[in-house]
């Protein structure tokens, strides 16, 4: 099946319009918003809102299967709520 995501896409503009100095100081030096100590390395699985729960591409995720293995020793559960990150619980395995 493919899914476009081109409708998911955040925008240059969207960063650029969403208040964060530091993200436009980013944008302006780099040409991308997550740079230096305000974005560690990490893999994010799926970020889920609310609205989104019911769409085709949010529904085609959760019955996806991973094709390869991946050795992981914690995963977080996060709340993003705009520029807030609120690290909920760690996980270790």
């Amino acid at each position: 099946m493919l899914i476009r995501l081109k409708k998911y896409r955040v925008s240059r503009k969207q960063f650029l319009n969403s208040g964060n100095i530091k993200f436009k100081k980013n944008f302006k030096n780099f040409g991308y918003p997550f740079i230096g100590n305000n974005w560690l390395p990490h893999f994010t699985i799926c970020s889920i809102n609310k609205k989104n729960l019911d769409d085709r591409l949010t529904k085609s995720f959760f019955k996806s299967q991973l094709l390869s293995k991946v050795e992981i020793s914690k995963y977080s559960l996060w709340l993003i709520d705009n520029e807030n990150h609120i690290k909920i619980k760690d996980y270790y395995l």
